[in-house]
């Protein structure tokens, strides 16, 4: 009976061993699962969650910070600047295009602003009659446009050359020019030009546009 007791408690012992030891072989593998999902996900692709750099560009993301397009242009500027600004309203002129045009409806002197391009138009009986300064203009068209204009006084011409149109009856007498032949006098009408004097040339069938 001994010997049968015996026996029994070392089967008993070598089953509880032997299943002690097979847990213990077996734990690692079983904690692991295979591996962990995490630790592949690492290893095969990288970390999902870093950021990506700026100005870098992700699947379907933003290509980067949009860049700065710049301020809007400036402005082009007052048109008048082209005819002198200020220096064409101040002789009560107005600017078409880079023309300063003086309207004169009453007698009393009229001058081109220096360096501009002037037309100065004659409107009214009288107008231009007290003399006209262009010396130090770029250029000026003396448009003696109404009877009883531009008569007396002196025209003085700028160094590149004046236009004076004389274009009805009873304009442009008694003139003093004080021009070079690079000016010219057109006359374009019966009656006009009378009494001029000094330096320009005449066109007493002249072409007035």
């Amino acid at each position: 009976m001994r010997g049968r007791a015996a026996l029994v408690a070392a089967w008993l012992c070598l089953l509880g061993c032997g299943r002690v030891g097979f847990e213990h072989l077996a734990a690692p593998a079983g904690s692991d699962g295979g591996g962990d999902a995490a630790s592949r996900g690492d290893a095969a692709g990288g970390d999902a969650g870093s950021p990506i750099p700026d100005g870098g560009a992700g699947p379907g993301g933003d290509a980067g910070s949009p860049v700065d397009a710049g301020s809007p242009t400036a402005d082009a500027g007052n048109p008048a600047s082209a005819c002198g600004g200020s220096a064409c309203t101040d002789v009560g002129g107005s600017c078409s295009g880079s023309v300063c045009v003086i309207n004169v409806n009453s007698s009393g002197p009229v001058t081109c602003p220096p360096g501009l391009d002037c037309e100065i138009r004659c409107n009214a009986a009288g107008a231009c009659n007290s003399g006209v300064d262009c010396s130090a203009a770029q250029s000026c068209v003396i448009d003696c446009r109404e009877g009883n204009t531009c008569a007396g006084g002196t025209v003085q011409c700028s160094a590149s050359g004046d236009e004076v149109y004389c274009r009805v009856q009873n304009t442009c007498a008694n003139i003093a020019f004080q021009c070079t032949q690079a000016s010219s006098l057109e006359c374009c009408a019966s009656l006009t030009c009378n009494g001029t004097s000094g330096t320009i040339t005449r066109h007493f069938i002249g072409t007035c546009p």
